[in-house]
């Protein structure tokens, strides 16, 4: 995968990050093999703070990316396409407090998503097609204040440890009740017969 985009400095935010315009897909390549920009003056890769994927097609999470920009704090992947997340596609991204992901075509978030990215403080995914969510997939993430299910499939709660909201513990009983598979036990006479 290659990257093409812009380097921007976002004042009210105070972030530098690299917007990307374009991606070329590589079949027989998976992650970040190239990252093509000019830099603002005196900035480096080591100053980019966040990644912006907007409306672009995208065949697979673009692992490796902390190569390229080791002190990475969001990632967002808006409307995307992407089908998939593993633990895998996050290892390496350790600094990671924002993960926005909305509107792609996701439908499982798997128990130990978020073993390697244990700073998260925000994470999104607003209008995907979740069916399933690993029942403590939060439980290591000590500084979270914000997750927001909103508009999927089986969940359609946001939890915020500000204002008003769901609290964390109620949204883990929603996964549970919604997001978990339905285990019924066996009438073992009836099944016998």
């Amino acid at each position: 995968m290659e990257l093409f985009g812009d380097f921007v400095y976002e004042e009210r935010t105070d972030v530098y990050k690299f917007v990307v315009k374009r991606v070329i897909n590589w079949k027989l390549a998976s992650g970040v093999l190239r990252v093509v920009g000019n830099h603002i003056e005196d900035k480096t890769d080591s100053d980019v703070e966040a990644i912006c994927f907007n409306n672009l097609n995208i065949s697979s999470f673009p692992t490796g990316i902390e190569n390229f920009f080791p002190n990475l704090k969001a990632l967002t992947i808006n409307s995307c396409g992407l089908e998939g997340i593993t633990k895998f596609d996050l290892m390496g991204l350790k600094n990671l407090q924002q993960l926005t992901m909305n509107g792609n075509l996701i439908k499982t978030l798997p128990n130990n998503l978020f073993e390697n990215t244990l700073a998260l403080e925000i994470i999104s995914f607003y209008g995907n097609q979740i069916e399933f969510i690993g029942p403590n997939i939060f439980d290591s993430l000590a500084n979270l204040k914000y997750v927001n299910l909103k508009m999927n499939v089986n969940i359609d709660a946001c939890h915020k440890t500000y204002g008003c909201g769901t609290t964390l513990s109620d949204l883990n009983k929603m996964i549970k009740e919604n997001c978990q598979p339905q285990i019924h036990p066996v009438d073992f006479e009836t099944f016998l017969e």
